[in-house]
């Protein structure tokens, strides 16, 4: 973080402390990122699995992950601290959990009308017993909610730290796997991190978890900066020293194999974007806020206004995106038909979520209403499911 950046970020996070639950360079953030990761499925549905841009699109699901633990302490942990109901936190967590996983489902189920994988394995994937295609973001989301549920009051109590030792113990498990030579068995691979098949692995993937809540105990602050200087130190240190030992087709291991092989460089390397991508955004912020003029400001103004909207709306980005993507069937365009088509569907995208914001929506106007009550219908029973699952989730350490 630059100290621009910082002055920045205190600034910001006086709405904080005035009952503001929102943080715009963070929801920017998390708008940058989605938009990223939407960029990498649509290019890999209309160009066919060209790397051009991979070095900047595989920051997404880092920078997701980054944001998602800054969350957990400045939406939950940081006001539970305050005197918050535990028991509403929970439920609001129960809730985001169905949410991300009824996602995740609908994501997982439309693969089926992709290409010829068959209903077993698609059936499969959506058990986790088979590679899917884009929905796993969603997976990770719910399980380190449900995690958050069951350990909430160990999570109060050591924050950060706690899961930094739980990012270790993943760390010595995967190396144990990999030593112990384990069956090539997806969902192993996918739990534990090990073999080249998937990254980041669900228990590795807690590095990136444990970065982000350090810089959100740095943002409310419980903890200071110092810890984060020090993650940033020890990603660059290990970068270095990888690309001193192997520069060879560096771009394109970060861009791809580093990622499958859940290298630590893949880590480094995305715990060090998704710092370089907020700092930059909470300097765009700090410099918004004292109110430029001209061309250049309002082009500015303009476009982090809607990361700021795609990181509010990430949900519906990802579902409707992700789902559209699985009914588009592999074709081949060439690439700049493909990047063509690439781009439209993005923009298409954009306005939908744009249109979604408006109190005058052509799509609700268009929809008779049917879309409103839907959505009423839906955002009721995901909190009554929400509260199910809170009631039942054990408390573990209470």
């Amino acid at each position: 973080m630059t100290v621009f950046a910082q002055r920045a970020i205190r600034a910001a996070m006086k709405s904080v402390s005035q009952g503001n639950e929102r943080l715009d360079f963070i929801d920017a953030g998390r708008g940058l990122a989605i938009v990223l990761a939407l960029a990498a499925h649509a290019v890999q549905a209309f160009v066919i699995y060209r790397n051009d841009f991979g070095i900047v699109l595989r920051t997404a699901m880092p920078t997701l992950l980054v944001v998602f633990g800054a969350m957990i302490e400045i939406a939950y942990l940081s006001r539970l601290r305050t005197g918050r109901a535990k028991a509403a936190a929970r439920q609001r967590m129960g809730a985001r959990v169905v949410a991300c996983m009824a996602g995740f489902a609908l994501i997982t189920l439309t693969e089926y009308f992709h290409d010829d994988r068959g209903l077993t394995r698609v059936i499969q994937s959506l058990f986790f017993l088979e590679i899917g295609r884009f929905g796993y973001i969603l997976a990770y989301y719910a399980a380190w909610l449900l995690l958050a549920m069951a350990f909430l009051e160990p999570l109060l109590r050591w924050g950060a730290k706690g899961v930094i030792a739980a990012a270790l113990g993943a760390w010595a498990i995967s190396f144990a796997a990999m030593w112990a030579g384990l069956p090539d068995q997806y969902t192993l691979h996918w739990i534990l991190g090990y073999g080249d098949v998937f990254g980041p692995g669900l228990l590795l993937a807690l590095t990136f978890l444990s970065a982000g809540m350090l810089l959100g105990e740095a943002l409310t602050g419980r903890g200071g900066w110092w810890p984060v200087w020090i993650v940033v130190a020890l990603a660059v240190l290990t970068i270095g020293i990888d690309l001193v030992v192997s520069p060879r087709d560096y771009v394109g291991k970060l861009s791809g194999l580093y990622r499958r092989l859940n290298h630590p460089v893949y880590y480094a390397y995305g715990i060090l974007a998704a710092f370089v991508w907020l700092a930059l955004l909470a300097r765009i912020d700090g410099w918004l806020r004292g109110g430029p003029q001209g061309a250049a400001a309002q082009t500015v103004r303009f476009g982090y206004r809607h990361l700021v909207l795609a990181g509010r709306q990430a949900l519906f980005w990802y579902v409707a995106g992700n789902t559209a993507l699985n009914f588009i069937p592999p074709f081949w365009h060439g690439p700049a038909l493909g990047y063509l088509y690439a781009i439209a569907f993005m923009a298409l995208l954009w306005v939908l979520s744009v249109d979604r914001a408006r109190e005058r929506s052509v799509i609700r106007w268009l929809s008779g209403g049917l879309f409103v009550a839907l959505g009423a219908f839906w955002r009721a029973q995901v909190a009554r499911a929400g509260t199910w699952l809170a009631n039942r989730m054990p408390a573990i350490g209470s």
